[in-house]
């Protein structure tokens, strides 16, 4: 087993070449928490380490709980030609540009139609364990904790936001793939001027709504 695991290695990239050289890329049987502020890019975060992967061969599913599929590939599709998504939602843009839009969003899911599977809300943890399996991927990314159903009515907030990643790590992560979870931070550690601490990450949403 020791020599399989050295002679084979499996990693993935962050898609952000300095992070590769300081941590040594993404492993699989791990689960990682990426948190920050709201608007702080962790979705554009995923959406990059995606694609990246993705280009590389490996098979990335994208529980999207913020974005429909289409809005997804709607973002990706005005990163790549530096338009503002907003200004495409808010009809503040000529005809071209929205026809340069949509036409970059079908090549786009064109592309990676085999690499990148999105699944849209609702899901809970078991639908997202039952896709796990039947989709086998290398990568999953869930944007973000808060927004996933089915929290037990017996279970407080802070009791769900421990046993989210306990789920994720024995039950997806041991089936050999790198699992992402988003979660965004409540404002008590800018407010206060320091760094943010996991009490940070789990009271996320519960008395800051930000």
């Amino acid at each position: 087993a020791i020599d399989s695991i050295i002679g084979h290695p499996r990693y993935f990239t962050f898609g952000v070449s300095n992070l590769d050289d300081k941590l040594s890329g993404i492993f699989p049987d791990r689960l990682y928490i990426w948190a920050g502020y709201q608007g702080t890019g962790k979705s554009a975060f995923k959406i990059q380490n995606s694609r990246k992967n993705a280009e590389a061969g490996y098979k990335v599913m994208d529980v999207s709980l913020e974005m429909s599929p289409a809005q997804t590939w709607l973002r990706m599709a005005c990163g790549d030609l530096g338009i503002d998504l907003d200004s495409i939602l808010a009809n503040k843009v000529d005809e071209d540009t929205k026809s340069d839009v949509m036409n970059r969003a079908g090549e786009l899911g064109d592309m990676y139609e085999k690499n990148i599977v999105i699944y849209p809300a609702p899901m809970t943890l078991v639908d997202i364990l039952a896709a796990a399996k039947t989709e086998r991927p290398d990568i999953i990314w869930i944007d973000h904790s808060n927004l996933i159903s089915g929290k037990p009515k017996e279970m407080n907030l802070l009791e769900w936001a421990g046993y989210i990643p306990r789920f994720l790590r024995q039950n997806i992560s041991k089936l050999g793939i790198s699992v992402h979870l988003l979660q965004q931070l409540n404002r008590g550690a800018n407010k206060e001027n320091r760094r943010p601490t996991m009490h940070d990450i789990r009271l996320a949403g519960e008395d800051d709504p930000d």
